[in-house]
């Protein structure tokens, strides 16, 4: 498998869309399907600044009500700029749920549009997807090939298992940075995933 870094984009090339970094979350929550796929549900909001607020979301099913929490971080207009995906380890770990909890940091990191296999969140969330169905004491949660992965896990992949140092990934137009790291001393231990729009580089 390639290594798991960001590209830089071609000279004069646009950049393409980075999904929900950058959208209107008003506009997106009741019809993404990061949001509808988990019934993502708001729970409250915390003002971060006169012009930046962090809304919680929950999924709504008992099963993982208490397992996931979504955090969005938007300015004064609701446009996104933060995504935080927090994940109990437990629900990682456990070969009963660890395909389930797989299919959720699929989604979250397919939200920002990657843009091809070079795309180092991307391959990301194929090698996640991998390991879990290698792990998982269940089935996939969808009717495709089993996806497949060579030789030992990259870094990021081995943070999300909980086996590794904090991570940083950037998609291929250095517009998107993706942080990965474990917080073992929240009661339950949790793995946070932070997406946020960044910069584009001009050299």
């Amino acid at each position: 498998m390639k290594t798991l870094r960001g590209l830089f984009s071609p000279t004069g090339a646009e950049p393409p869309s980075t999904g929900l970094i950058g959208a209107n979350l008003p506009s997106v929550q009741g019809t993404h399907e990061l949001f509808v796929f988990f019934d993502f549900a708001p729970t409250g909001k915390e003002a971060l600044s006169e012009q930046r607020v962090a809304t919680a979301f929950m999924p709504t099913g008992e099963a993982f009500r208490e397992l996931v929490t979504l955090y969005v971080t938007t300015d004064a207009a609701g446009t996104i700029q933060v995504l935080r995906l927090a994940v109990a380890r437990d629900f990682i770990d456990s070969p009963a749920t660890c395909i389930y909890a797989a299919d959720l940091a699929k989604r979250f990191l397919d939200s920002v549009n990657p843009q091809s296999a070079e795309d180092g969140i991307a391959q990301l969330a194929h090698e996640i997807r991998a390991h879990a169905a290698e792990r998982s004491s269940l089935p996939p949660t969808d009717s495709g090939p089993l996806p497949m992965v060579e030789g030992e896990p990259s870094a990021a992949c081995r943070t999300y298992l909980g086996d590794g140092p904090a991570q940083t990934l950037f998609n291929p137009f250095y517009t998107v940075q993706l942080l990965l790291q474990n917080d073992l001393r929240a009661q339950p231990p949790i793995l946070e995933m932070i997406l946020s729009a960044r910069a584009r580089r001009t050299s």
